[in-house]
């Protein structure tokens, strides 16, 4: 499993140690002990880890990429209508900057990102990744 904490920009590995099953009146509870670490590994029960779990560095990848795509998506689009906002003559006209559909398309099932509006772009440690831009920056 892959835990994002919530307060780090972080992909944590971890791995199961454990499951512990607890049956109640209420119900029955499954809850896991993972190992966190290679040199001393800490173990930690998963429900008292404060992130999102991925089952797969894969599916971490994915949800994650999506995010940063929605995050500059926004920030072009706010970039874009203060331009037309500040040099309403000599900027782009209003059709310039064709807003994308909902980013978050992708397949619920597969985790795969829609083909329309693909780029891939390589990051400094030489990684290929898939991202979705809007229409203005696929050229």
């Amino acid at each position: 499993m892959y835990v994002v904490p919530t307060k780090s920009t972080t992909v944590v590995p971890t791995q199961v140690i454990e499951e512990i099953t607890k049956k109640t009146l209420t119900g029955t509870e499954i809850d896991y002990v993972v190992k966190v670490g290679g040199t001393e590994p800490k173990t930690h029960r998963l429900k008292d880890i404060n992130g999102e779990v991925f089952e797969t560095a894969d599916k971490a990848r994915i949800v994650l990429i999506d995010r940063a795509t929605k995050s500059v998506t926004k920030l072009v689009q706010t970039a874009h209508a203060k331009a037309r906002q500040w040099y309403p003559t000599s900027f782009e006209d209003s059709a310039g900057l064709q807003v994308a559909p909902e980013l978050s398309e992708l397949d619920e099932e597969d985790h795969v990102f829609n083909e329309k509006q693909e780029s891939t772009i390589q990051l400094a440690d030489g990684t290929i990744a898939r991202v979705k831009l809007p229409a203005i920056l696929n050229n």
